[in-house]
């Protein structure tokens, strides 16, 4: 929940930068105004160094929930599967083991960031439609490539994922 909610911080300000220009050529160049310019940018830096120092809490939030998964897990389904009696236990105990990594590290890794960041795709492309509809439009149709692209390299690569891992 907390890695969520710091994904929502983050979210938010990386719009700092885009309101940053817009400000900029709406504000500081037609008055040439330096104060402003000046305090503009100083807001811009406070945004971007806090998105860093969120982006480095919501990692050692997840390398935290990782870390419980697997004190709390791993220790129960290894003796689950070590103290099977058919043969090869420690054969299928291992194959548990690999497919509780690879588990944990999807629940933990860059997989549940960007499942975290990809509700705010139409809060971006709607700011952008706001900004012109022009780059609104762009903004979706890059968003719709995206989205294409994952689709046809998963339908590329999952045979040959399925043969490789069998």
């Amino acid at each position: 929940m907390y890695a969520m909610l710091f994904s929502a911080l983050l979210n938010l300000l990386f719009i700092a930068p885009m309101l940053y220009m817009l400000q900029v050529y709406d504000r500081v160049i037609p008055t040439q105004g330096g104060t402003t310019l000046l305090f503009l940018t100083l807001v811009l830096v406070f945004a971007l160094v806090t998105l860093a120092l969120l982006d480095s809490i919501r990692s050692r939030l997840l390398v935290r929930a990782s870390v419980r998964l697997d004190r709390v897990l791993a220790k129960a389904i290894l003796d689950a599967t070590l103290t099977r009696p058919e043969l090869g236990a420690q054969r299928i105990a291992k194959q548990v083991m690999r497919e509780f990594d690879i588990l944990r590290q999807t629940l933990t890794g860059q997989a549940m960031v960007g499942v975290f960041d990809a509700p705010w795709v139409p809060v971006y492309i709607l700011v952008a439609a706001l900004i012109h509809p022009w780059i609104g439009a762009l903004a979706l149709f890059g968003a719709l490539l995206c989205v294409f692209l994952a689709w046809r390299n998963e339908r590329a690569t999952n045979e040959p994922l399925k043969a490789a891992n069998e």
